[in-house]
């Protein structure tokens, strides 16, 4: 029978502690792997949570933001009128005494009182809020929001204007022709269409779109056009493209409809 070496008593120590110094490593090892993974799991918690309290914050302020824009806004027509009813009085001298001159304080704050009141000229929204008041005024909410009504008006200023920048009325009748021709748009996307036309119109004729609105939007709002325009309205058949009567004719829209 073969003789089988036999390990040495020191060998089967050293094998021993070995094995038991690498499964206390490996159990130190898995126990710090465990820790390392709940530490990265609490900052994932605490920085979602941070992220959370962050988007709590901005939505929070964003509301507060628009809620004093929408304040603002119903101020600045009456801003405006104000400052313009000022200014007609001070333009004429008759209302002045003789030799009298304005402050130049008083015309800078004025101009501070006229720009708060025309607001940002690049924000589309705010011109929109602000012609609110003055359509409502002038016209009621029946013909302020008759969706028809609104057509026929947009339309006739809108060949107005082409007509003033050399439109012919032939080159007009033929693109009735070809819009009707074509398949109906999308309101919103029709809408941003006018917008981007009208700025390339202005900028191709030298004109300044935003102060042109500003202008008009001063200039109608003012007490005595106000006026004008109820009677001019009084004295037109209710929500009619043309002038001419027509009995069957209803509003097709309200303010209540509008709003839902």
């Amino acid at each position: 029978m073969e003789h089988q070496p036999t390990q040495p008593q020191s060998s089967k120590r050293f094998s021993f502690f070995y094995g038991a110094h690498n499964e206390r490593a490996d159990f130190v090892l898995a126990t710090e792997h465990d820790a390392v993974l709940m530490d990265n799991a609490r900052l994932q918690r605490e920085i979602a949570a941070l992220r959370q309290h962050k988007n709590d914050y901005m939505e929070a302020a964003e509301q507060t933001r628009q809620a004093l824009t929408s304040d603002i806004d119903h101020l600045r027509p009456k801003i405006g009128m104000l400052v313009a009813q000022f200014q007609a009085i001070l333009s004429d001298p008759n209302n002045l005494p003789d030799g009298y001159e304005v402050p130049a304080k008083v015309l800078k704050a004025m101009q501070w009182l006229a720009d708060f009141a025309a607001g940002n000229p690049n924000s589309s929204a705010a011109f929109q809020t602000r012609v609110l008041p003055w359509l409502l005024e002038c016209f009621g909410e029946d013909i302020a929001y008759d969706g028809m009504e609104r057509n026929h008006r947009f339309l006739e200023e809108a060949l107005e204007l082409v007509q003033a920048c050399g439109c012919t009325e032939a080159e007009a009748l033929k693109l009735v022709s070809y819009v009707f021709g074509r398949p109906v748009g999308e309101r919103s996307q029709e809408v941003g269409g006018v917008m981007v036309t009208l700025a390339a119109l202005c900028l191709a004729h030298g004109l300044d779109m935003h102060g042109a609105g500003e202008t008009e939007l001063a200039r109608i709002s003012q007490p005595e056009t106000i006026t004008r325009i109820r009677m001019k309205q009084a004295s037109k058949p209710a929500m009619s493209p043309l002038p001419g009567v027509y009995p069957e004719r209803q509003p097709t829209g309200t303010r209540n409809e509008h709003q839902q």
